[in-house]
């Protein structure tokens, strides 16, 4: 049990990582965020400190930002998301998963020096890991839409099956992996998915080419198709995972 708490806490870390790079971001950029959630549902502890909003919520997993104006219709304030140009809002939404990628470095960083290599080769080393993920991950996501690959993803219960299995070999062991979990959940939320970043930022540069926003109804459509299909993803990878664990 101590174990599945430990992996579940593990995945929520680089989760919160990726909602502190939106909270850096949008507050660099000077809009008004109004809540920064660790978990999801219901509160247990909040307290504000300056214009923000700090929670944890009863389900550890993830969190959010609550940024003034991120929703249609809520527009208002000079402060708010809309009311900036689109170069700050696209660097907004993509700081989660650059958060992730700076977080992956220094897993990486971290797994070498503890291998007793030297700092600078640490450096470089995870570097260059990194960018070997970067790219093994992103052609296998390619190999799989064009057709060369089959889709052998794995869910959130796959995730942390396997986490637990990778606590028990050892710091460094779990630094690396950690940093390659990181890796795909970066390069996960720039997928052009409407529900996701990266469908968020298709979505501004198109608004950006055409002079003006997609139309409300024809925008949520796109969010709700996105979330179906993240939807029956999760349920598909949950179903695999579960059959993984029972050896079927």
């Amino acid at each position: 049990m101590n174990i599945f708490i430990m992996s579940i806490s593990i995945l929520s870390l680089l989760l919160i990582f990726h909602e502190l790079g939106h909270l850096a971001m949008a507050k660099s950029s000077d809009m008004l965020v109004e809540e920064f959630a660790i978990g999801l549902g219901p509160k247990v502890f909040s307290r504000k400190f300056g214009e923000t909003l700090y929670s944890i919520r009863m389900i550890p997993l993830g969190g959010f930002n609550q940024i003034s104006g991120m929703d249609k219709g809520d527009e208002s304030g000079a402060r708010s998301f809309q009311s900036k140009s689109y170069l700050s809002r696209v660097l907004v939404i993509a700081s989660g998963s650059a958060m992730n990628f700076i977080a992956a470095i220094a897993f990486l960083f971290l797994s070498n020096i503890m291998s007793d290599v030297s700092f600078l080769k640490s450096v470089l080393g995870a570097i260059q890991q990194f960018l070997f993920f970067i790219n093994m991950i992103i052609s296998n996501v390619v190999q799989m839409f064009i057709g060369k690959a089959t889709a052998d993803a794995t869910g959130p219960l796959g995730m942390i099956n396997v986490t637990s299995q990778v606590m028990v070999m050892g710091p460094i062991v779990l630094l690396k992996f950690m940093g390659i979990l990181s890796v795909n959940l970066g390069i996960f939320n720039l997928l052009p998915i409407p529900c996701l970043d990266g469908g968020q930022i298709v979505m501004l540069v198109i608004e950006a080419v055409r002079g003006k926003p997609l139309k409300q109804k024809l925008l949520d459509g796109l969010q709700y198709c996105g979330m179906a299909v993240i939807g029956m993803a999760m349920i598909w990878t949950t179903g695999k995972d579960i059959l993984k664990i029972l050896n079927y």
